[in-house]
């Protein structure tokens, strides 16, 4: 258990906020996990996680080493508008956990949901693709598999 002293409003607020049940852990001196309540059963499972310093509620996913791997290797790219970065990959004893933003929807769950899209819509969606993926060539990176599922609306706007 990680104690927090009441001056900190911020971040004891966002404690509470994680439904405290000692069963958080303290990454670094950075960031605090909950692992008492996920936040889904589906799978990837994600428990909510804050930064300490702000209170930014985000989520924490435990990851393969494989998926560690790739995660590290996107942390080393400069940031770009369409690209959703992990804050930080951490070794535990279960694997590696990724911390990351939470986000909105799978490009996947988005098209299932609407059924049909729009032109407009679909060139939009096609664009962001398509500069992400650059983006990743561009700093020599490869993305192996192009699946519908790996792209992440950053915020609820698409």
């Amino acid at each position: 258990m990680v104690s927090v002293p009441d001056g900190r409003n911020n971040l004891s607020k966002a404690i509470r906020n994680l439904g405290h049940n000692g069963n958080l852990l303290q990454l670094g001196n950075r960031f605090l996990v909950n692992f008492g309540h996920p936040l889904n059963t589906d799978d990837p499972v994600l428990y909510p996680c804050i930064e300490a310093s702000s209170g930014e509620q985000l989520t924490c996913q435990v990851v393969t080493q494989e998926k560690a791997h790739s995660l590290r290797t996107v942390l080393r790219l400069p940031p770009h508008a369409t690209l959703h970065r992990p804050l930080d990959v951490f070794r535990c004893d279960e694997g590696f956990l990724a911390i990351c933003r939470k986000t909105g929807a799978d490009l996947h769950s988005h098209i299932r949901s609407k059924k049909q899209l729009g032109e407009q819509e679909c060139k939009r969606l096609f664009r962001q693709v398509v500069e992400a993926v650059q983006h990743c060539h561009m700093n020599k990176v490869v993305v192996g598999e192009l699946k519908l599922k790996k792209f992440v609306f950053l915020d609820e706007d698409k």
